[in-house]
This record gives C-alpha cells, structure tokens and sequence, in this order.
C-alpha cells in the first residue's frame, strides 16, 4: 500500500503543480489523475474494498474532466457553460478524496489502530466541510464573476490541496511503519 500512496502523492502533485517546457505542458493534468487512479488501483489491489473501487472510478472520471479545459481552449470554443466545468472537476475530486480516505480509514480499522482511525475519521470531515464550502463559494464567485471571491476560494483551495498532500504522505508514513523492508 505505501507504493499506491506515493503514486497518488505525486499524482495530485503534478496535477496541482505543472511542469512547464516554454508554453508546452509536459505533464498534463489529466495525465496526473490517471498516476492518482493508477495508485488508487494499487490500494484497491492491496485492500480490496468498495471505496478504494469508488475512488479509482471517480479518478478516472475526473481525469476526463480535466480534458475538457483545454480541448475547448484549444478548440476556441467561448461558452459561459464551460466555466462551470471547474466545479463539475471540483465535485469530482471531492468524491474521489472522500472515497480514497474512507478506503483508508477502513483500512486501519481492520488493523485495529482505533486512535489512528479516528483522528482520520474527523480529520476526514473537517476536511470534506471546508472543501463543500470552498466549492459552493467558487459558484458564487463564478456567478457574480467576483475576482477578489475567486482569488480567496484559489488561496483556500490550495492550502486544501497541501493538507491533502500531508494527509497522504501521513498515510503512506503509516504504511511504511508496518512494513519496514519496503
């Protein structure tokens, strides 16, 4: 399991954080989504529970989502629709996060480490609040084309998306502790 929480670290990092060549985009965000679903299948292989499922469809939906930004860009394609395809990506990546950590809590559950568990469990929630409220704050942004509201839901998102990052790197440390050969 550690080696699916690494490929999914790296994953969501290269989905947040591009590599650019010039103007070209060496690794795509799509791209990074299918190394987070392909992590996601390792864990659903290691542990296979109907979260971990759950979580690696989502990551492949999401990474079709992640498409359709810059083919329409590049298409030249100017409908007010498409500026909600954020949202629809952010509702996306809210069920494959809620899916990927209910897989792991589940998981330390069945080792039975109950105070790992719950500080996951409530880590978990706070961490799905903050993120239905930042997405439903993108909507009114969006709808009020409020720039100062957009900039405020990219500053939250991202220091959301770095507790994401800790949240994982904490679970693959877990992992490691119970295998220390790897």
């Amino acid at each position: 399991m550690f080696k699916g929480y690494r490929t999914i670290f790296w994953g969501i990092f290269f989905s947040v954080f591009h590599v650019n060549l010039g103007m070209i985009q060496i690794l795509p965000v799509f791209v990074a989504w299918l190394i987070v679903a392909h992590g996601i299948n390792l864990l659903y292989e290691a542990d296979p529970t109907t979260s971990f499922k759950k979580a690696y469809d989502f990551s492949l939906f999401t990474a079709v989502i992640s498409i359709i930004g810059p083919i329409s860009t590049w298409v030249g394609s100017d409908y007010a629709i498409l500026e909600y395809v954020s949202i629809v990506y952010s509702i996306f990546e809210l069920f494959v996060i809620y899916y990927l950590l209910d897989g792991s809590i589940r998981h330390i559950k069945s080792k039975e480490e109950f105070n790992t568990e719950t500080d996951y469990e409530g880590t978990l929630r706070i961490y799905m609040i903050f993120f239905i409220v930042n997405t439903i704050l993108a909507c009114i942004a969006i709808t009020i084309a409020s720039l100062g509201m957009l900039m405020i839901v990219a500053i939250v998102g991202m220091i959301m998306i770095l507790w994401l990052m800790q949240m994982i790197h904490s679970l693959k440390k877990l992992q490691l502790e119970e295998v220390p050969n790897v």
